[in-house]
């Protein structure tokens, strides 16, 4: 390996661990999220943790990113949800 190769090798190492850094610690994981907001919101019960892991990822996703960022509703798969309790806007 000359050093052209090794560093090319060594800057996709410095940014893959980067990736999982940022990933693992700064991005806040959307279960998690949801899950806390609906027991402050709601009262603790098992079946928010329930409803959120078997939830469509896509759905949960959009969901926490609405709350985070302090929306009132959010889309996904063309329908208009309501933040507070995630349902189907009417």
């Amino acid at each position: 390996m000359n050093k052209n190769t090794k560093g090319i090798i060594a800057v996709s190492v410095v940014l893959l661990l980067g990736f999982i850094a940022y990933k693992k610690l700064a991005k806040p994981d959307s279960r998690k999220v949801l899950i806390n907001y609906m027991n402050a919101t709601f009262g603790t019960d098992s079946k928010h943790t329930d409803f959120i892991n078997n939830a469509d990822k896509g759905y949960v996703e959009s969901w926490s990113n609405a709350l985070m960022n302090g929306k009132d509703t959010f889309e996904f798969n063309g329908k208009t949800y309501n933040t507070k309790g995630g349902t189907v806007k009417q």
